[in-house]
């Protein structure tokens, strides 16, 4: 039997990438500790991301009528070899979008996972409401995203109460019950993303000593040299790629630009303010205290209450002056081609206005 399964299902925005790429990069030097990482051509997934794997749908449902459908062949021979070999590993399952599972697929799953294994682990990782959305803001601007939620929002910063379905995928308390009744509550574990609340302020330290996964002295090393996996947008290259997405450029210029954009100077990110800010964030006062009551976080508060991070009005929109450095930036690095001209013109016809 494989010694014990870890799931880890998110959420988005929680340093996912970073983690999984770590521990596929340096999982020879953890004792007794695999991730699953391939296609499901049987090639390597270099990210240590299962995504790839395992079919995600725009409804947020796992089809696992059979295995057929399901699409998860790499999956299956990969645990049947594990399980063979007896080597008495724990085997990481990573994906953010795990937490989108609906009820009924996560209890199919965990039928499926219980074939090779009785021993579990799910491990999440929560985020501050308001922060994890301006994240998603930011993760939206990108070009290969679409400017709506999930992956960011459709217009404004935070999502509008009444979009419900965002408004729930903030609620933890509620996703994360259908994970507890079919794991059991003993076997979740939450974690606040939070630097002052990792263990030695890290967040792989963090993860594996959640887990009971020794650390060694190399394995600490590399830790300390490893660097964040994503690229964090600042403000003006935010708002260069929305001017971009909506006067309609195509994904491939969207590119074009955001490659140019890094050579931007600037400093800051797009963020409500500080009373748009709390506001959001005490919509979910309840669900927080529920969950904080539920778990043993080891603090008073799930989350800290300082805000002072926030402007006191939103610095969405970009004045005029630095309308004109955007500009002046374009013409510079993308103006140099005939049909590069054009992106400029669309990007900036509504923004002299």
């Amino acid at each position: 039997m494989i010694k014990q399964i870890i799931l880890h299902i998110g959420y988005p925005k929680t340093a996912t990438t970073t983690i999984q790429k770590f521990l596929f990069e340096h999982k020879e030097k953890i004792e007794n500790f695999d991730i699953f990482s391939f296609n499901p051509d049987g090639t390597v997934n270099k990210s240590g991301n299962c995504q790839k794997t395992l079919p995600y749908k725009k409804s947020k449902t796992f089809k696992l009528k059979g295995f057929n459908s399901w699409k998860i062949d790499a999956l299956k021979s990969y645990l049947f070899e594990k399980k063979q070999n007896n080597n008495n590993e724990k085997i990481l399952i990573s994906a953010e979008r795990f937490i989108l599972t609906n009820k009924k697929s996560i209890k199919e799953f965990k039928k499926f996972l219980s074939t090779f294994t009785d021993n579990f682990k799910v491990i999440v990782y929560l985020r501050r409401q308001d922060q994890s959305a301006c994240s998603f803001f930011q993760e939206s601007c990108k070009p290969n995203r679409k400017m709506t939620y999930l992956w960011g929002v459709t217009g404004e910063i935070l999502p509008n109460k009444n979009d419900m379905d965002a408004m729930a995928y903030f609620n933890y308390f509620e996703m994360l019950k259908a994970w507890e009744e079919s794991f059991g509550v003993e076997n979740i574990i939450p974690r606040i993303f939070d630097k002052s609340r990792f263990i030695r302020s890290n967040i792989i330290i963090d993860f594996l000593t959640n887990l009971d996964i020794s650390i060694s002295s190399d394995i600490e090393n590399k830790v300390k040299e490893f660097k964040n996996a994503n690229i964090s947008l600042s403000r003006m290259q935010q708002q260069g790629l929305i001017y971009a997405y909506k006067n309609r450029l195509t994904i491939d210029e969207r590119r074009l630009v955001y490659s140019k954009l890094k050579f931007l100077k600037c400093s800051g990110k797009l963020l409500p303010s500080k009373s748009q800010a709390i506001k959001f964030y005490n919509y979910f006062h309840e669900s927080n205290e529920k969950l904080l009551k539920k778990y043993n976080f080891g603090s008073d508060s799930l989350f800290d209450d300082n805000f002072e991070n926030y402007l006191s009005k939103s610095n969405l929109s970009l004045n005029r002056e630095e309308k004109k450095e955007l500009e002046l930036f374009y013409k510079q690095h993308i103006g140099k081609y005939e049909t590069q001209r054009s992106i400029i013109s669309k990007i900036f016809n509504k923004v002299r206005k």
